[in-house]
């Protein structure tokens, strides 16, 4: 579990209501929903994306419009 930081329980550095974000972007990812870990990830506080979570799951989430990208090149 987290632990508290002004009042915000914090997990991995970010706050909770981050965290959750950022999961529920892992989550989007995993079904195949690139925009919408996209979105998930663009609602979160600029202070965030170069937390090593957030960045790691955007870079993912890159790396599946880059693919879909060259899959659709190649069709």
């Amino acid at each position: 579990a987290g632990t508290l930081k002004n009042g915000h329980r914090v997990h991995g550095g970010i706050a909770l209501k981050h965290a959750l974000r950022v999961k529920a972007a892992e989550y989007w990812l995993i079904l195949g929903e690139v925009d919408e870990a996209l979105r998930e990830l663009d609602a979160l506080p600029k202070r965030t994306w170069n937390h090593p979570w957030p960045l790691r799951v955007r870079l993912a989430a890159v790396n599946a419009v880059r693919e879909l990208n060259c899959q659709g090149h190649v069709e």
